[in-house]
C-alpha cells in the first residue's frame, strides 16, 4: 500500500478541520477554501495559524488534495441528514499529523494579495 507523504500544504488542510472538529463543527470544501485564502471576516477565524496562507489556491486543487487525504485515511466525508453538502472529519491518523503541525504553525505568516491597479493610460515619450 503507498503511504502519502505530507508536505506544509497538506497540514495547512488538516489543522483547520482539526480546530473546527474539537468544537464540534466541520467544514466544507468551500469554507475552507475561503479560509485558506483569508476571504472570512470574522476574528476568531484569524487566531487559526493557516488562515490566509494558501491565497491563491483553486477550488480544483483543493479538491484534489481533500481527495487524497481521505483516500489515504487522515479525513472522512459525510454528509448531514436533509443537507447536500460534503463534510470533513479528522480521523486518528489526521489528528496526529494535525498536531505535528502546530509545532511547525509558528512559522507560517498571512499573506495578502496586493491589490490590481487597473492601467488606465499611457504616455509615450518621443
Amino acid at each position: 500500500m503507498k503511504i502519502l507523504k505530507l508536505n506544509k500544504t497538506h497540514l495547512k488542510i488538516l489543522y483547520p478541520i482539526y480546530v473546527f472538529n474539537e468544537q464540534k463543527g466541520y467544514l466544507t470544501k468551500d469554507g475552507l477554501e475561503a479560509l485558506l485564502k483569508g476571504d472570512i471576516a470574522d476574528d476568531t477565524l484569524k487566531n487559526i495559524p493557516s488562515y490566509g496562507t494558501l491565497i491563491s489556491i483553486k477550488g480544483r486543487q483543493l479538491a484534489s488534495l481533500l481527495n487524497a487525504l481521505c483516500r489515504y485515511g487522515y479525513l472522512r466525508l459525510f454528509y448531514f441528514e436533509n443537507d447536500d453538502n460534503k463534510y470533513y472529519a479528522i480521523t486518528e491518523k489526521g489528528k496526529v499529523e494535525a498536531l505535528k503541525f502546530i509545532d511547525k504553525a509558528s512559522k507560517l505568516t498571512a499573506k495578502t494579495k496586493r491589490p490590481k491597479t487597473p492601467v488606465l493610460y499611457r504616455f509615450i515619450n518621443k
